[in-house]
């Protein structure tokens, strides 16, 4: 005997797709009451697929039954909840249609109006919402607190504070759920000191009000306010127990102070609860142990997981990376994968897209892509950035160009990492071709923006586009701060326009200057030659500015180098070390040694090099040579290449070795060397060239 339609979907029997749709569409059409109640019964096995099918269905049965059935407005509010609570594709839609419908008329009960509401708070359309508002108000049925609590919440999601503070004004009666949603809009909307009055003045709270008024807290970065008020629940009020929901946001808290000790406190609160088991307070901690630099006790507490989601593994995946352990996040993919764990998500590829950036894997990163491709990810927007980034990071710009042109919704972050991409290789004129392109596809520039493209002209060293730039950068709406100015003067100092430069210097005040500020101009006078200008710029900002960084001192070092000023130099080398504590790099040696040799004080200059705390560069021992060259220490040249026993393989060592030799007629030498160099297979390179703009 043939069962029933109804037994072919909730009765748990097998049914193709295709008879599936023509039970369902039988089903609405006969009894619309009854198929909405089915459908809302998320036991079913066909009920993700009974979604999918039942939109068009249900838009045009509950169009025409609504002004015969008015009590099918509860099913159809239950059916707004449980479309929220279903991945079916394009549900956003479905939703909005069925709002619409159910607006439709005068038939619409207290229970779909909520449903309107609360859907449209889901989906941050207010406009939905408005319509429900709009219903109540006319008076087409009695005012209710649910309906006043869900507008009140709405509006505050949909960041409409203004109209959330007039629902909960013009509410006749209210009880503690329409003063948490108040509570809760203020505090989206940062307007903290209202929220707290209404907190304070709450004659009972439930848990509901305490978790919005820490989470208000800890959301805006007043976790040390959020973590008061959370022992304040704990110490003072009986009968009250943190849910977990109020763990997530104490563990935000702990994440923000970077509290790792006060976080172990809170975990062991957890487990004295009974909540260690449960897979989200897991996943917090795994997220709050990373955050606070325990990558440890993050791996410890993901390890002994008794149960794990995908939100777990990504957890994980996100905190290796951000530790730099990019090769454990690697292997924790392959395991997630051999487990016959979930295929992984956006989330996840976007951890493992990164860890191939950063490690410049590009075979591992191109045969990541491959599987996004099969999977079907291309249109996720942060990821196919990721990707961008990843081939732009390996030094592939024509692979990241690839995806940025395949790629269909392209944002603002594909345009600047895609601009950066070019800056960061060296192709300054097809950056500044893409901003063309990005400006005739009606993408408005930002900061980020502004600094790659200054960045570019910096490269061209072409003035008179520098200056097109800049007036672009005054016209612009984009919000400006001071690393633009900091890349603007940049930008003019490398393109010998040391006046402009000193111009926008003088233009921002000096609270607003940070160490950036002073860097970029005391590097400009630098490489202009002005030596002591720069110097005296330096010991100003030591006055009235921010306290000088490794950059600010290399900046003064390259000062005195270009302007021969030993003594000078010898002084800053010494303050930075022993006033500032700051351990100098080997930009800061390699300064140093030029400064020396040039001078004369070769001696000095080997010294300095013998006692570096690390292995000495190539490039140091260069500008070595390249001294011991100009003052025809054959000599020193020599110990240089013999009593540091390094592995030189570079050919710019050998030539201004077999120069030193040749300017001191040691001709026998320059030949050895030269046949040296052929053993061991290192060729002279060829000649570069210059551009140089007029």
């Amino acid at each position: 005997m043939r069962a029933p339609p109804h037994q072919l979907i909730s009765g748990g029997l097998v049914v193709p797709p295709f008879s599936l749709r023509r039970h369902l569409l039988s089903l609405v059409s006969a009894d619309p009451h009854y198929a909405l109640c089915t459908f809302n019964n998320r036991t079913t096995n066909h009920g993700s697929l009974a979604f999918a099918f039942l939109c068009p269905v249900v838009i045009e049965t509950l169009h025409r039954s609504l002004s015969s059935s008015p009590s099918l407005g509860g099913h159809a509010a239950d059916l707004l909840y449980s479309y929220q609570r279903k991945d079916v594709p394009s549900s956003k839609v479905a939703v909005e249609l069925v709002v619409e419908t159910l607006m439709h008329g005068d038939k619409a009960d207290g229970a779909s109006l909520v449903g309107a509401v609360v859907a449209a708070a889901r989906l941050r359309n207010p406009r939905l919402g408005r319509w429900a508002h709009g219903i109540a108000v006319k008076g087409w049925m009695p005012w209710n607190p649910h309906l006043g609590s869900a507008l009140v919440g709405m509006y505050g999601k949909c960041g409409c504070l203004g109209d959330s503070h007039q629902a909960f004004v013009e509410m006749p009666e209210r009880n503690l759920v329409c003063c948490n949603a108040m509570m809760d809009a203020f505090a989206r909307s940062g307007e903290l000191e209202s929220a707290r009055r209404i907190f304070d003045d709450l004659g009972s709270r439930d848990i509901v009000s305490w978790n919005t008024m820490i989470g208000g807290y800890a959301r805006r970065g007043l976790a040390g306010e959020a973590l008061r008020l959370f022992r304040q629940l704990l110490l003072e009020v009986d009968g009250l127990e943190p849910n977990k929901v109020t763990f997530f946001i104490v563990f935000l808290a702990c994440t923000g102070l970077k509290g790792v000790e006060l976080g172990r406190q809170v975990h062991g609160l957890v487990v004295v609860n009974q909540m260690g088991s449960s897979i989200g307070i897991c996943n917090a901690l795994v997220d709050m142990y990373s955050k606070c630099g325990r990558l440890d006790l993050s791996w410890q507490v993901f390890d002994r997981m008794p149960e794990r989601d995908i939100v777990s593994w990504n957890t994980m995946l996100a905190s290796f990376v951000r530790s730099k352990c990019f090769f454990k996040a690697l292997e924790l993919f392959v395991s997630m994968q051999a487990v016959g764990f979930t295929r992984p998500d956006e989330f996840s590829m976007v951890s493992v897209i990164n860890a191939c950036a950063l490690l410049k894997e590009w075979s591992l990163g191109k045969s990541s892509h491959a599987c996004i491709e099969k999977m079907g990810m291309v249109k996720d927007g942060v990821l196919c950035n990721s990707l961008i980034g990843m081939y732009a990071n390996c030094g592939f710009p024509e692979d990241a160009l690839k995806v940025f042109r395949t790629f269909p919704s392209r944002d603002l972050v594909s345009w600047n990492t895609m601009l950066n991409c070019y800056v960061d290789k060296g192709f300054p004129v097809q950056a500044l071709s893409l901003f063309h392109d990005m400006q005739m596809s009606n993408f408005k520039p930002d900061k980020i923006t502004l600094a790659s493209l200054t960045s570019a002209c910096s490269q061209l060293g072409d003035g008179k586009i520098s200056r097109c730039l800049h007036g672009y950068i005054i016209r612009t709406p984009a919000e400006l701060d001071i690393v633009v100015y900091n890349s603007v003067i940049t930008m003019y100092a490398r393109c010998c326009c040391l006046n402009y430069a000193c111009r926008i210097f003088h233009m921002i005040d000096i609270n607003d200057r940070n160490v950036s500020t002073w860097s970029a101009m005391i590097g400009a006078l630098a490489t202009h030659g002005k030596g002591m200008e720069a110097l005296e710029l330096f010991s100003e900002m030591r006055k009235v500015g921010p306290q000088p960084d490794d950059i600010t001192f290399m900046e003064a070092l390259s000062a005195c180098r270009h302007s021969g000023l030993v003594d000078e130099g010898r002084q800053l080398f010494h303050c930075m070390t022993q006033r500032y504590n700051i351990m100098p790099t080997y930009e800061h040696y390699g300064c140093m040694v030029d400064l020396l040799g040039r001078a004369g004080h070769l001696e000095e200059a080997e010294k300095l090099v013998r006692n570096m705390p690390m292995k000495p560069r190539t490039s140091i021992l260069g500008a070595l040579l390249g001294a011991c060259r100009i003052h025809g220490d054959v000599e020193i040249a020599e110990r240089v290449m013999k009593q540091l026993e390094l592995a030189v393989d570079s050919d710019g060592i050998y030539v201004l070795m077999s120069n030193i030799y040749a300017t001191s007629n040691r001709w026998d030498r320059v030949k050895k060397l030269r046949h040296s160099m052929r053993e061991q297979g290192i060729k002279k390179k060829e000649a570069g060239y210059s551009f140089v703009s007029s």
